[in-house]
């Protein structure tokens, strides 16, 4: 079939495609960044509720196993962990050794920064955070961040062993 002059082809020209794949390009490249900052903050949100869980996990299985249970923080290892004494009792003496309950790994983008400790209990250097039987802690303060700088705390309660995040 032919075409006459004064019809015209009803598909667009390849630099009308060319000018409008280049405006979703820009638009694309002021919207990225935005982006990847709202991700970072999920992810420090989403860690963060795992760690609260790991902390509530703690308390509850000192006050079901009725002795003390330790959570430690490693950040050489990028790791937290729930311990326990092999002997039962609140012997926390050196010679009493420790098994692991749990462990958990922390993401590569999230630094866990400071423990602050409302009562000071520590191993070897290290701060750790001490769930007895009865549901209450020595109480803690742990502060995370991740490589974009947002941040968020974790909070236990000394009194009623709880966790409780709060973003900064």
């Amino acid at each position: 079939m032919e075409r006459l002059d004064n019809e015209r082809s009803t598909g667009f020209t390849l630099i009308e495609l060319a000018v409008v794949l280049s405006l979703i390009g820009m638009i694309f490249l002021v919207v990225f960044p935005n982006l990847t900052g709202l991700l970072s903050g999920r992810r420090l949100m989403g860690f963060s509720r795992e760690m609260a869980g790991a902390l509530d996990y703690a308390r509850a299985r000192a006050v079901i196993e009725g002795r003390p249970l330790t959570f430690r923080v490693d950040r050489e290892e990028g790791e937290y962990s729930v311990w326990r004494k092999k002997e039962s009792g609140d012997d926390y003496s050196r010679a009493a050794e420790d098994e692991i309950v749990k462990k958990w790994q922390i993401p590569a983008e999230i630094k866990v920064g400071q423990v602050e400790l409302e009562t000071k209990v520590t191993e070897g250097f290290e701060p750790v955070i001490r769930f007895y039987p009865r549901g209450n802690s020595n109480g803690a303060v742990i502060s995370l961040e991740t490589v974009r700088g947002d941040k968020a705390r974790i909070r236990v309660k000394p009194y009623t062993g709880r966790s409780e995040i709060m973003v900064n």
